[in-house]
């Protein structure tokens, strides 16, 4: 690689960032790439932190770069080494290490952090946070011996890590906002499925409640909650939903609304500097989910290497696992003037929402049997008024409709 070849810098090293270097890499082969991590830790599968929380893996296991994958790509990758401020006038960035690096071009996959509401700000070696791999390993340290946990959240992640708390052998009291579980990603039926099934591995819950006081004793710790219920655990965690890391772009002066605003080729107000990922606000929505910063990453760096590539739209479609179970959420669950039709046994329940008999949502728990074909029907607002309830079971013969 020579002097003159376009020097690529990349803030982050996670899926935003990845899947924009290796891009890169497939256009121009002998351009500069440059990656800075804050985590001391490679590219590792950030889903599978609950993993680590219970010993179920370890940090290599989850690990999905490699040292020889950057060496094979010729990528420079920097681990432990945050950026503290970029300056696009003079294209460059400064590390917290002092160094200062200049670059061609540059992307912002800076992701996001765990929020944490002001009254669980409290400097008290009980209470965690859990975003990084470096979390779960002080939450699971913190744990050896314990016996009691409560979890500050009811979506997604703190579910995963409630359940990974109780394979440590913790007894878990889940506290929620919302009246059901995954509000994003559940009505008020699906939610109350899911709490059954986790009641029976051990969770208890109290929903619809917030925290009203948070109150230290020593190494214990309790909350209070807005009904008065007190309840206490040696250790507490907050799982509230994430903020999008964004102050080194605001400080460099780019427009910053819900993340980095970017236009459909994610590149930001100044046209050497690109955002991808948690990051990123696209067209007002910042997605945060993995499949979106997979997607948003390939279009920064396809854009970044010289091509005039637009971003494809981004499904709102969800599909995870959560206590092992696949789950798929997409379009709108949430509206009350849709007709539900629904199939449910003791492991399943499915959920389409009909107006007028066009699909314009679909929850799929523990059965994603025809999951294609129904969100082919949701695109293309398919009639099924002809097949009454039964499009939702899962032996429905999908072909008929066509």
């Amino acid at each position: 690689m020579n002097s003159d070849s376009p020097k690529y810098v990349i803030i982050g090293n996670g899926a935003a960032a990845i899947s924009a270097a290796t891009k890169i890499r497939t256009i121009d082969k002998s351009g500069i790439i440059m990656i800075f991590g804050e985590e001391p830790f490679l590219y590792y599968y950030r889903p599978r932190l609950p993993d680590l929380l219970s010993g179920d893996a370890e940090i290599s296991g989850i690990t999905i770069r490699h040292p020889d994958w950057y060496e094979n790509l010729s990528i420079i990758v920097r681990t432990d080494v945050g950026i503290t401020h970029v300056e696009p006038s003079r294209h460059v960035i400064t590390t917290t290490a002092g160094e200062t690096v200049p670059y061609s071009r540059l992307l912002f996959a800076t992701g996001s952090r765990a929020f944490r509401p002001d009254k669980f700000r409290i400097n008290h070696p009980s209470i965690f946070t859990f975003r990084t791999a470096a979390d779960a390993l002080a939450l699971k340290a913190a744990c050896e011996g314990k016996k009691n946990a409560v979890m500050i959240g009811g979506g997604i992640l703190a579910l995963e890590v409630a359940i990974h708390l109780c394979k440590l052998g913790m007894a878990v009291t889940v506290v929620e906002i919302a009246n059901h579980l995954l509000p994003r990603q559940l009505d008020d039926e699906g939610g109350k499925f899911l709490q059954t099934l986790l009641e029976l591995r051990g969770l208890s819950f109290h929903l619809g409640r917030s925290t009203s006081e948070v109150i230290t004793a020593g190494n214990s710790i309790s909350v209070k909650l807005d009904n008065d219920v007190p309840i206490s655990g040696d250790v507490l965690v907050v799982c509230a939903g994430v903020v999008p890391e964004v102050e080194i772009a605001r400080r460099a002066g780019l427009p910053v609304g819900r993340g980095i605003v970017v236009d459909n080729t994610m590149r930001t107000s100044s046209p050497d500097i690109w955002a991808a990922g948690d990051c990123a606000e696209y067209e007002g929505r910042n997605v945060g989910l993995w499949q979106a910063a997979l997607a948003q990453g390939t279009c920064a760096g396809a854009n970044m290497a010289g091509m005039e590539e637009p971003c494809k739209k981004i499904s709102n479609t969800a599909k995870i696992k959560i206590a092992g179970i696949e789950l798929l959420s997409s379009g709108i669950i949430d509206n009350d003037s849709f007709r539900p039709i629904t199939y449910r046994s003791d492991t399943v329940f499915r959920r389409i929402f009909l107006e007028n008999g066009c699909p314009r949502g679909v929850i799929l728990f523990g059965d994603l049997t025809g999951e294609k074909e129904i969100l082919s029907a949701i695109s293309n607002k398919t009639d099924l008024s002809a097949w009454g309830d039964r499009p939702i079971d899962p032996g429905f013969e999908w072909i008929k409709t066509s």
